[in-house]
């Protein structure tokens, strides 16, 4: 799992138990921080060299951009659990 997100947030309490839980799950958190919002192409880069089994775009107007684009992508409503 690829966290790129500010590292103080893993201090609080849903955070801390996501990355609990992806780590019980046998997944390597890897710690990517980025800044700003990526142009799609950088987006595709980074999903071509991770190749990652399931995509789930979190906090973004364009989900629907990575359903077109990614076979793989699980598009959640707000407010939605998602069951990995």
């Amino acid at each position: 799992m690829i966290y790129s997100f500010w590292s103080g947030y893993k201090k609080t309490h849903k955070v801390k138990r996501l990355l609990d839980y992806a780590s019980s799950m046998g997944m390597e958190t890897i710690d990517l921080h980025t800044s700003g919002h990526a142009p799609m192409e950088i987006i595709q880069n980074v999903i071509d060299t991770c190749r990652p089994k399931k995509i789930i775009p979190v906090h973004t107007e364009g989900a629907e951009l990575f359903r077109s684009k990614f076979t793989n992508s699980i598009i959640a409503k707000d407010g939605e659990a998602i069951i990995l």
